[in-house]
């Protein structure tokens, strides 16, 4: 799309920050007086050898025990600088943007994965420093490429900077990002520079009208959809235009998901994990997961062709592992399962936004760094032509997608209004009439889908003026701070100079004073919390001081209790009490277990084989079910039965499940009572939020080493004893298939495990088996034989259960100050049980 010259009195300069999940990005553009502004791109960084148009700035730093930076950017990856790093004790950071995401639950559900920050340092710390790297290297860069450019712009003119930030992050998050940019030195008390908040996804849609992809037919009568597929996170924003083909407007709620390229990487890490475990090759495993994510993930495109991960010497070889000449060799489809998360993330996004759009939607652009991958690209296109969409993706640099389309948005200043759930002013008629006034500037007030008018978010500040080209309008009146508006957001919201609020107030000052007043009262409150917090962190402590004074006998307690102290000192800055997955998601991955449970032990009697003659095995019933069980395979007469002796091995499966759920630590049960101890403890004297973050402490605080052999180990071992007792009732089935559903079902349980020693904090929840002679309570069981004749039978004298065949869920609950029980309550489920007078004639 053609520019028009820059018309403003004096040089200026517009650069751009993509601070990336993984990999970052920056653009810049020199507004000359009466020349055509150009989009250009930093592509070499210090530490890289060459310049590329691709190049990747690394969104890593380290740090030193002082606290200062002693790596960032393109010098992390260095050689050898792992080795310096480890012999200097020097801290990582990364992935560390995602520190300020929304304390949401669609943002939190990947949270486990998220790498933590180094120690007294928090998030605003770590994103100023890694901007304040962008920003030194960027003026050395341009100084570098345009000789002719001298030190007084970056002295004396003004500096327009614009920040991008994820779709669906507020004003909370957009706070941090200003507090950074200013602990960076973007801007000063005393320089003209200005900083600007730009949503991913609309700075993506700007770089897709730059290149000319977006035709003539689109630009009049049809909705796009942008996806910006990253290395963290995958953004969604679909926009329409305006009849004046324009100016645009969202038609749909922005989305943002944890499902970016990051993430199949780490599939492939944990894949390798598992495979190359006990090998002499585990230890290589970093370096085969650098290979993977620079160069296999980004050239894979074809599930019939394998791949190649080199990793070593030309001596390395191990036909077992598939292991040649320093290579192993991973089969196309393997390579394939990585993606397919992210793959129908997208899909199923693009799908849904579609459905929930004001307009229809016929185009989707990929853009982003994950979607130059042809095999994604490829996927995703195969799976929503069908639906009607055509799918296309720019030919440019796609690193850069984010920073480019953030300065064409401005040098072309398109304006759009985004979706809002507020009018301007609620029900202000004065609003309404001063809108009214600005009749003659028509192209300045917009009305919203609510109905409301208001002033359309980019070209509000402009409303001081009577209409001109905005070309020709010189950005001298900027403000310090602005911020566009996503999906979300109700208003633009600016920050200005002081001096520039000299006169009448107009609906920006008011609208100002507002968002003002907003801000005021979040801090508050936040105050107030972080005050309630370490009021009850000192409280806590007092306690743990107090049991210092305990018997020798005890001296385990008092050290956890310490171990537990430190980490809550640690945490007193920013105490987190709220969950980051929610009851309702525990329950639902409660019923999909169950519903596993039911399908296995359904496979296991797919074939009867006769009762064998050899009775030896009695004695693994007693070992894995119970002396009760015994009597029921002697017999053998009810296990011609598929349907009780389906529910039998269920019993088995649910025990099995239980005892790993109920595990703190896998393979080391010793610690199990010990913890519970203490927990029940806590519980018992303070709030469930205090008790539930000391049990989050505790979970991640232990070692998670051996999970990923033991996970396997303990599939097999069920896989092994479930058709063992199987065989014994006379039934038998595929143990190839049966083996695979094992596994499937040990992650879910190790899921559940983590959301429920870790995820839930305001409150208990328990998974829960019936054990063997427990009354029959219909309140909490369901007759899983048909034999007790309804849940409503209140007779005095219950029959017995034998086994739950199912894994139920108690809430154990107690009130916070504000909390409402009703919220938990609804979350227990019962489990069903097999009565013993189901099996008539036998002494159980």
């Amino acid at each position: 799309m053609p520019r028009d010259a820059f018309s403003g009195p004096e040089r200026k300069l517009l650069l751009a920050f993509d601070v990336g999940t993984a990999y970052s990005g920056i653009s810049y553009s020199i507004l000359d007086p009466g020349k055509v502004p150009e989009i250009q791109g930093v592509h070499k960084f210090p530490g890289q050898g060459t310049a590329d148009g691709n190049a990747k700035i690394p969104s890593i730093l380290y740090y030193g025990k002082d606290g200062g930076v002693r790596a960032a950017g393109a010098e992390t990856e260095r050689d050898g600088m792992d080795i310096i790093a480890e012999e200097e004790n020097w801290v990582k950071a990364e992935w560390f943007k995602l520190h300020l995401r929304p304390s949401t639950e669609v943002f939190a559900a990947d949270a486990v994965h998220i790498p933590h920050l180094p120690l007294d340092k928090t998030p605003v710390d770590v994103f100023s420093d890694y901007l304040k790297y962008l920003n030194d290297y960027a003026k050395q860069y341009i100084q570098e490429t345009h000789p002719g450019i001298d030190t007084c712009i970056w002295n004396v003119s003004e500096i327009h900077y614009i920040i991008s930030y994820p779709n669906g992050w507020q004003e909370p998050q957009q706070a941090m990002i200003e507090q950074a940019s200013e602990k960076a030195g973007l801007v000063t008390p005393n320089c003209r520079n200005v900083v600007t908040l730009l949503a991913e996804g609309e700075a993506s849609l700007h770089t897709c009208i730059d290149k000319g992809l977006i035709s003539e037919p689109i630009l009049v009568s049809e909705g796009v959809t942008i996806v910006n597929v990253g290395e963290g996170t995958v953004d969604l924003s679909a926009y329409a235009t305006k009849p004046d083909g324009k100016s645009f407007q969202e038609i749909a709620e922005a989305q943002c998901h944890f499902k970016g390229s990051i993430f199949v990487t780490k599939a492939a890490s944990e894949y390798l994990d598992i495979f190359l475990k006990g090998s002499r090759y585990h230890q290589d495993i970093a370096e085969m997961t650098r290979y993977f994510d620079r160069t296999t993930k980004c050239s894979f495109s074809e599930p019939s062709n394998p791949c190649f991960i080199r990793f070593g010497s030309v001596r390395d070889k191990d036909p077992k592992l598939k292991i040649t000449a320093g290579k192993l060799r991973l089969e196309g489809t393997v390579v394939a399962s990585f993606f397919e998360p992210s793959i129908k993330c997208i899909v199923d996004a693009v799908l849904a936004q579609c459905r929930d759009a004001s307009k229809k939607i016929s185009n989707v652009f990929l853009v982003g760094s994950f979607s130059t991958n042809s095999f994604l690209f490829k996927r995703v296109k195969e799976s929503l032509e069908p639906h009607g969409l055509s799918v296309s993706r720019p030919d440019v640099q796609l690193n850069n997608v984010v920073t480019d389309g953030s300065i064409a948005f401005f040098l072309y200043q398109l304006a759009y209004s985004g979706v809002t759930h507020h009018p301007l002013i609620p029900e202000d008629q004065t609003s309404r009439q001063d809108l009214g006034e600005h009749t003659e500037h028509r192209w300045k007030v917009t009305e919203k889908r609510s109905g409301d008018l208001g002033l359309d978010p980019f070209m509000s500040q402009f409303i001081q003026d009577k209409p001109q080209d905005l070309s020709k309008r010189s950005l001298e009146e900027s403000p310090r701070y602005s911020s566009v508006p996503s999906s979300s957001d109700q208003v633009a919201t600016e920050t200005v100079f002081p001096e520039r609020n000299n006169r009448p107030k107009s609906m920006q000052d008011i609208i100002r004073e507002e968002r003002k007043q907003r801000l005021f009262e979040e801090q508050r409150r936040l105050i107030e919390n972080i005050s309630r917090q370490t009021n009850r962190i000192n409280h806590q402590n007092v306690k743990l001081d107090a049991l210092q004074k305990k018997d020798s006998s005890e001296k385990w307690e008092d050290d956890l209790f310490e171990t537990m102290r430190r980490g809550l000192n640690i945490t007193r800055s920013v105490f987190h009490t709220r969950s980051s997955v929610s009851g309702e998601c525990i329950r639902d991955q409660m019923k999909e277990l169950n519903s596993k449970i039911a399908c296995i032990a359904e496979m296991a009697v797919e074939t009867s084989i006769g009762k064998p003659k050899d009775q030896g095995g009695l004695e693994l019933v007693s070992h894995f079910l119970g002396k009760p069980f015994v009597a029921i395979f002697q017999d053998g007469t009810h296990l011609a039965d598929k349907k009780f002796t389906r529910a039998i091995l269920q019993i088995f499966l649910a025990r099995s499940c239980m005892v790993l759920i109920d595990s703190w630590c896998l393979g080391k049960p010793g610690l199990d009572s010990r913890l519970d101890t203490i927990y029940n403890r806590i519980r018992s004297k303070e709030e469930q939020t205090v008790a539930g973050k000391w049990r989050q402490i505790v979970f991640e605080q232990l070692p998670h080493g051996p999970e990923a052999d033991i996970l396997p180990r303990y599939a097999d071992l069920i896989t092994q004893r479930l058709m063992q007792l199987s065989s014994l009732a006379g039934w038998g089935g595929d143990t190839n298939q049966i083996g695979g559903n094992v596994q499937k079902m040990m992650e879910l349980v190790e899921t559940i495990r983590m959301n429920v020693k870790a995820g839930i904090i305001s409150a208990d929840l328990q998974p829960w088996i019936a054990a063997y002679g427990d009354r029959y309570n219909p309140s909490f069981m369901k007759d899983a034989g048909g034999h007790f004749g309804g849940d409503g039978d209140r007779t005095p004298e219950r029959p017995r259960v034998l086994g739950s065949t199912e894994v139920g869920l108690k809430v154990q609950w107690r009130a916070d100050e504000g909390d409402d029980e009703s919220e938990f309550r609804g979350l227990q489920s019962r489990t069903r049980v097999l009565l013993i007078g189901a099996f008539k004639g036998l002494r159980l």
